[in-house]
């Protein structure tokens, strides 16, 4: 499993390693942002598809934006 994920991520941590501090950490809060952004744009009724209630706190969106909200906060506002 380590090579697994060495085989995905070395590329990036290669690339990001290489970048001036500032700049990497733009770039890794745009990589955090983007899949959160691509999470948002999906339709409510697919998210909530076979759920008991459309209630608001059963949406899942909502949940994956609360979860990737710390990692935003830290990289941008990391010193």
């Amino acid at each position: 499993m380590n090579e697994l994920l060495r085989a995905i991520f070395g590329p990036v941590n290669e690339l990001l390693g290489a970048l001036p501090m500032g700049a990497a950490r733009v770039s890794a809060f745009a990589l955090l942002l983007l899949p959160l952004l691509v999470v948002l744009r999906l339709p409510r009724a697919w998210i909530l598809r076979g759920a008991p209630s459309a209630s608001r706190w059963r949406d899942l969106r909502l949940w994956a934006a609360v979860a990737m909200l710390p990692y935003l906060v830290l990289y941008l506002l990391a010193p």
